[in-house]
């Protein structure tokens, strides 16, 4: 009767450990997909971030040679008026 017992039990747990390993298997290729869906995400986002920072140091750019323009207009007129004072 143990013996009995016994084989049905280690059968069964052979087929417990079969469908375990099936449903293991299913659980790793859904995560292996959701991964990489992350990192479809990750990879467009890390772009869309790389893109704005790009965007930004143009932007910088163009304004700190704006401002130097303006800078040296502004010298132009300063001293134009600091030569109009002198002379009055």
């Amino acid at each position: 009767m143990m013996a009995g017992g016994v084989e049905s039990w280690s059968s069964s747990s052979a087929e417990g450990e079969a469908k375990l390993g099936m449903a293991s298997s299913k659980a790793l290729r859904v995560q292996d997909s959701s991964e990489e869906t992350m990192e479809d995400m990750n990879g467009d986002s890390f772009q869309k971030v790389k893109q704005r920072f790009k965007d930004r140091t143009m932007k910088v750019a163009q304004t700190k040679e704006m401002l130097s323009k303006q800078a040296v207009q502004t010298k132009e007129i300063l001293s134009k008026q600091a030569v109009k004072f002198a002379k009055q």
